[in-house]
């Protein structure tokens, strides 16, 4: 955790919630064995292969997220090393896993009715959440730190700061008509500006969503339904 703090010092948003989300399923995994009183010295290879193991079997991990969490995990053991915390990497021993390609299939028009009424019914505020990024190619990550404030009818424009955008730059997204009906039947054209587009709970509030991926997990949840 303290590297991690370090490491803050020189990331962007993004970065740092996946940073923070590999070193959180090390420590889930790491409660669950008994092992969180650990000293770090002390974390080894063979721990580091079993939390990998963890990750496939328990959490369904395949392999480019396996990957991605396992480099996360790498960079701050080599801070730990540079700084005579730890003698070795553990994670140097962790062999990279095949990565599939080509897995993910563009669902019919019929497909997308379906799925949009379901959601609709089920999630109505998952449905709105869609329809940004849907319309406005806006990625989910930048999605939850965006305010109302950042929405101008007026202009026909979202607003996207350069410390929310992935690329570090500020940047404009044009209101389709389609989006423009969404924002107003969230009713968005009469909010709190200081309160989040999509919040806690994926509600528009003053308290920010925690885990973006919470909007992939109800996705797939829907998606698999």
């Amino acid at each position: 955790q303290d590297v991690l703090e370090i490491k803050y010092l020189t990331m962007r948003l993004r970065s740092r919630q996946s940073y923070k989300h590999a070193l959180d399923m090390l420590s889930k995994w790491m409660i669950e064995k008994g092992l969180l009183k650990m000293e770090v010295g002390d974390f080894q290879k063979k721990h580091a292969i079993e939390f990998v193991d963890w990750l496939q079997k328990e959490k369904s991990y395949k392999g480019k997220t396996t990957n991605s969490t396992v480099g996360y995990l790498k960079t701050l053991f080599y801070m730990l090393v540079e700084r005579d915390i730890c003698k070795k990497n553990p994670f140097t021993a962790v062999k990279k896993l095949k990565e599939e390609d080509g897995k993910n299939v563009a669902f019919t028009p019929k497909e997308v009715e379906r799925v949009t009424t379901y959601m609709k019914r089920v999630n109505i505020r998952l449905f709105y959440a869609t329809q940004f990024v849907r319309y406005g190619f806006i990625r989910k990550t930048e999605l939850t730190n965006l305010k109302v404030r950042n929405i101008s009818l007026r202009n026909h424009t979202i607003t996207i700061p350069a410390e929310v955008s992935k690329t570090g730059k500020h940047d404009c997204v044009t209101i389709p008509k389609s989006l423009e009906k969404i924002i107003i039947e969230m009713g968005l054209d009469h909010a709190n500006p200081d309160h989040y587009i999509f919040g806690k709970g994926l509600e528009t509030c003053n308290s920010k969503l925690r885990r973006t991926a919470d909007i992939s997990d109800a996705h797939r949840e829907i998606i698999e339904t």
